[in-house]
């Protein structure tokens, strides 16, 4: 995702946070001075946009294909898929940025799978900060 706004981003910033694409909508009614709407199941990235390294959502949701759902955290993806309680995935992009080995079996990563899991779990506010 690539934002610029001027007086607000500084030239040649970069941001590792997660972001989604619900987050736009709140992001332009704040730039824009707006009201957001009640209800929206977003927040604005506009302290994002401010300040790149502040503290940020713990991941964000998204979908893969009908049934899976996914949490990427700036370090994994977590991904459950609906009707298959024994199909999961998890990649440490850290170690594997290409995504070829899961470690969702690994015991040694069952702590961070039950963390993720839970945040997925928990929904969109579940990730706040």
């Amino acid at each position: 995702l690539i934002l610029r706004a001027p007086g607000v981003t500084k030239p040649g910033s970069v941001c590792k946070r997660p972001v989604e694409s619900c987050d736009l909508f709140p992001t332009l009614f704040d730039l824009c001075g707006i009201p957001q709407p009640a209800g929206t199941e977003a927040i604005s990235m506009l302290p994002l946009l401010k300040d790149p390294s502040r503290p940020w959502k713990k991941g964000a949701i998204t979908c893969q294909g009908a049934k899976g759902r996914s949490l990427c955290t700036e370090r994994y993806r977590y991904t459950e898929y609906a009707g298959e309680p024994d199909r999961t995935e998890l990649f440490d992009h850290d170690a594997d940025p290409g995504e070829h080995e899961n470690l969702a079996k690994d015991g040694k990563h069952a702590e961070v799978a039950k963390e993720l899991g839970a945040l997925l779990r928990g929904g969109w506010r579940a990730c706040l900060p």
